[in-house]
């Protein structure tokens, strides 16, 4: 099979909450790091080893992934509204094309930064930021494979592509933006603004 076609009639609950928790997994690190660091300070400035010095910073942890948590639940079906179904896939070798109310976006498997399974999901990510989610309940196990192994065979070129990707944009952004400078992900500000 070398091409194949998919047709998203809409997502579950189960696979929106799956996808929250995929794009949350970055703020919980960031979150439980610096609580992390916040419980150390606190014990190397009371020295002292007690429960009672880590309640707080555990406790406004578990406090933001509870609160997290219950604002994706809650908006539930106000995503489903934006997400307006259906979305269609074609998936070829060389790239996967998207088409959702009459707009198509085309991404070349070596631009194609991430393949994420979960246990309902694939995810595919164009850029580091946002994803295209495939419901597995929609898709055989060798069309599954088939995915896997487009993303596979592309890594030797993606980096490349990547790199060639991102000095492109740099310098769309340099010839729109003269009097900024750009830092390792994306424009400086502050001191840095002038080159």
């Amino acid at each position: 099979m070398n091409r194949f076609e998919l047709e998203v009639p809409g997502i579950t609950r189960a696979e929106y909450f799956q996808a929250c928790r995929l794009n949350a997994k970055r703020l919980y690190t960031i979150l439980g790091c610096s609580m992390v660091v916040l419980c150390g300070i606190i014990t190397l400035a009371t020295d002292n080893w007690s429960l009672k010095a880590l309640l707080w910073p555990v406790g406004i942890f578990v406090f933001c992934v509870a609160a997290w948590e219950i604002l994706y639940r809650a908006s539930y079906k106000d995503q489903l509204a934006e997400l307006n179904p259906p979305v269609r896939y074609d998936f070829t070798p060389k790239e996967w094309k998207v088409e959702n109310n009459g707009v198509q976006n085309t991404v070349n498997w070596k631009g194609t930064t991430k393949l994420k399974k979960t246990k309902d999901c694939l995810f595919l990510y164009n850029n580091d930021a946002s994803s295209s989610l495939l419901p597995r309940r929609l898709m055989s196990q060798q069309q599954i494979d088939l995915l896997e192994k487009w993303f596979r065979d592309s890594r030797a070129d993606a980096k490349a592509f990547q790199k060639k990707e991102l000095n492109r944009e740099r310098a769309e952004f340099r010839a729109n933006h003269p009097g900024l400078r750009l830092g390792r992900r994306g424009p400086a500000w502050g001191p840095f603004r002038k080159r």
